[in-house]
């Protein structure tokens, strides 16, 4: 078999080299293609920050547009890293903006009301979040209700909840100066949030990577069924999964309001866009098209830096909605390609 396969591909390589206006090999075609949507995200981010740099050399180039841009995709990063968890195995998180709101309103609150000191409030907004994921998790694997909706349905109830807590008025007083001070300090120019982000990026994919959880998830993620008679225990798995990304959603709007040093109504709605769009693109980053936490991660930087060069231009403020709506439609194309071609 393997003697045959060499000798017709040397064949094809022959006749080509005979030919030079003969198609190419059909294998080659889908090569050449296989590699462009490999390769094309990071081609097209490459070619867009070209033209940034060229139109706009002055202020895009800058150390401090680069910082700003590094430190302002803290929080999507974040909110793409936890959410792409439930991703690998299968589910869906939509509740994971509302949850930032919620998660950064809270604390606030906490301190600034009830004279909670930083770390304790910052600790009870995560475990509020741990329990949300929970409560998201046993009502999706347990019961079986459709992670789609049920998350769709309790992002709007987390909205509630904020706006109770905070009567919809930004707080400004009343927030204790250390708690900002965490937000907005920097090392090199890159603020602690960032450097909190990309440990939790880099736990996290290990966990995915190394761990039998990890094994675990990805298996389940393959074939649900299949795990659950090997005995997997895939619900635990799954509840687990979304209290990941519902305490990491949390932790997002932790920064939220730290680095702006108030809080303000659904602070993290416009995050969620963006979330999802850096989480499937990174799935196009690898060959396998599988979700990868790292690619999350350094995808809401690139989607991070279009948006700035778009601010930059002077463009209007609705071309980055629609930049990210697009990025999400391509990136689910990509994926969806790239897997039926890897079959």
């Amino acid at each position: 078999m393997s003697a045959s396969v060499t000798t017709d591909q040397h064949a094809a390589a022959l006749g080509a080299a005979a030919d030079p206006g003969a198609p190419a090999p059909r294998g080659a075609r889908l090569g050449h293609l296989a590699a462009l949507s490999r390769y094309g995200v990071l081609l097209t981010f490459a070619l867009v920050f070209v033209g940034f740099a060229i139109a706009i050399p002055d202020v895009f180039l800058t150390g401090r547009n680069m910082s700003n841009i590094i430190n302002s995709a803290a929080v999507p990063a974040l909110l793409a890293v936890g959410l792409t968890v439930p991703l690998v195995i299968g589910d869906f998180d939509l509740s994971v903006g509302s949850g930032a709101s919620l998660g950064g309103a809270l604390t606030v609150v906490l301190m600034a009301s009830h004279g909670w000191s930083p770390v304790a409030a910052v600790a009870a907004a995560l475990v509020v979040a741990a329990a949300v994921g929970a409560l998201n998790g046993t009502i999706v694997a347990v019961l079986g209700a459709s992670s789609f909706i049920i998350t769709l349905a309790m992002g709007s109830v987390l909205t509630g909840v904020e706006f109770l807590l905070t009567k919809q008025q930004t707080i400004v007083v009343g927030i204790p100066q250390g708690f900002t001070d965490v937000g907005t300090a920097s090392v090199g120019g890159v603020q602690v949030p960032v450097l909190i982000t990309l440990g939790v990026a880099v736990v996290l994919a290990t966990v995915l990577g190394q761990t039998p959880f990890g094994r675990y998830v990805r298996a389940a993620g393959a074939n649900r069924t299949a795990a659950e008679l090997l005995g997997l225990p895939v619900r635990r798995l799954r509840v687990g999964a979304l209290m990941v990304s519902a305490v990491c959603a949390g932790l997002a709007g932790v920064f939220i309001v730290s680095v702006a040093g108030n809080s303000f109504p659904n602070a993290g709605a416009s995050q969620l866009l963006p979330a999802f769009a850096a989480a499937f693109l990174g799935s196009t980053l690898l060959p396998s098209r599988q979700f990868s936490l790292l690619g999350a991660w350094a995808s809401a930087w690139l989607l991070e830096m279009v948006a700035t060069g778009l601010v930059e231009l002077n463009l209007d403020a609705w071309t980055i909605d629609v930049f990210n709506g697009l990025v999400l439609i391509v990136a689910i194309v990509a994926a969806l390609h790239g897997r039926r071609s890897a079959r």
